[in-house]
């Protein structure tokens, strides 16, 4: 359930700032994960484990944000994008129980991450388009 918010200048910018720290905090800690897992090796699968954990923790703290009304679509897009990423890296992680599960997993990943790449530019958009 998403709390939805006044569009004025202050209000976006008040989200903009949110979404800076969010998305800070959120490539700092996939950095930290991300080194030695290159490849599809078990790195890799800890990796998906740890990174799984750091989307959904995201999805969670964009939960909690007031979203202004004319980003209610893009925000909502992006967070879908995160809480799938998330849960199919989870599913990635555990590779050693069900290949199968897996693959399916690495597949929706590529897809999600680009849905994330596409709402954020559209959000950047959209705020742009405000004066922010």
């Amino acid at each position: 359930e998403l709390t939805i918010g006044e569009s004025d200048k202050a209000s976006l910018q008040k989200y903009a700032d949110n979404l800076t720290k969010i998305y800070t905090s959120y490539t700092s800690s996939i950095s930290k994960v991300e080194k030695g897992s290159l490849g599809v090796t078990p790195d890799y699968y800890h990796f998906a484990g740890s990174a799984s954990s750091i989307y959904l923790e995201t999805v969670e703290k964009l939960r909690s944000m007031t979203v202004p009304a004319v980003l209610a679509q893009a925000h909502l897009g992006l967070l879908n994008a995160y809480l799938t990423t998330g849960t199919s890296l989870k599913s990635v992680s555990k590779a050693n129980e069900d290949a199968a599960f897996a693959f399916s997993g690495l597949l929706s990943v590529s897809e999600s991450t680009k849905d994330e790449k596409r709402w954020l530019g559209e959000i950047k958009t959209i705020l742009n388009s405000n004066g922010i």
